[in-house]
C-alpha cells in the first residue's frame, strides 16, 4: 500500500492530515531520496554549496516555484534504514504558446528497492490529475537517453518522446553565459 501525500505548499515543518494520518513533511525528507544514488550528485553539490535555504525557499514559500508529490508507505513497510517516504515527484506550473496551461515534471523518483510496484506510476498519475484540475493540456518532463528503464516506463504510459517526432532540444543557458545573455 502506498499513500500519496497530495500537491505541498507547506512550510518545511508543516504537518498535513492526509488518509486519517499525519505525515510531518520537510525538505530534508525530499531532498534525503536524492542521497541514495551517486546519478543525482549535482544536486548534492548544491547542497554542500549553501543552496538548501534557496531549495527550501522556492519551493516551500507562499508562492513556491514548485511543487512536490511524496509517496509513503505504511510504518511496518518501512525500509531497512527506516524511510516511510520513498518516492515523490517534483513538478511546476508552466505555459505553451501552442497548447496553453501545462505542467513540468522535474523529477520523478522512487527508491530502487520500490520500484516496479506501481509507485511511480501513481506518482504520474498524481501529477497528470493535478495538470487537469488546473486546466492544463499537457504533461511535460525529460529523461536522461541512459535511463531505459525510465524511458520504457513512460512510453508505456502513452507519452511519447518529442525530441524525436517534433525535433526539439533540450537548451541551457546558466551561469556567465546567462549574465552576459541578460545584459543589454
Amino acid at each position: 500500500m502506498v499513500w500519496l501525500i497530495g500537491s505541498l505548499n507547506l512550510s518545511p515543518v508543516q504537518r498535513l492530515c492526509f488518509n486519517e494520518r499525519v505525515f510531518s513533511v520537510n525538505l530534508t525528507s525530499v531532498l534525503s531520496f536524492r542521497k541514495k544514488t551517486e546519478t543525482f550528485a549535482y544536486l548534492l553539490c548544491l547542497i554542500a554549496c549553501n543552496f538548501l535555504s534557496d531549495l527550501e525557499q522556492d519551493g516551500f514559500s507562499k508562492n513556491p516555484f514548485f511543487h512536490v508529490v511524496i509517496a509513503e508507505v505504511p510504518e511496518q513497510h518501512r525500509t531497512k534504514e527506516g524511510h516511510t517516504k520513498i518516492g515523490y515527484a517534483l513538478y511546476f506550473y508552466s505555459y505553451s504558446s501552442w497548447k496553453g496551461r501545462s505542467i513540468y515534471m522535474l523529477d520523478l523518483y522512487v527508491m530502487p528497492e520500490f520500484r516496479g510496484k506501481g509507485v511511480g506510476k501513481a506518482l504520474m498519475s498524481k501529477v497528470a490529475q493535478l495538470a487537469l484540475a488546473a486546466g492544463c493540456h499537457q504533461l511535460n518532463f525529460t529523461v536522461a537517453d541512459w535511463n531505459k528503464p525510465s524511458m520504457d516506463f513512460y512510453l508505456s504510459q502513452g507519452c511519447f518522446d518529442v525530441t524525436a517526432s517534433l525535433g526539439y532540444h533540450c537548451m541551457r543557458c546558466e551561469g556567465e553565459a546567462l549574465e552576459h545573455l541578460a545584459q543589454p
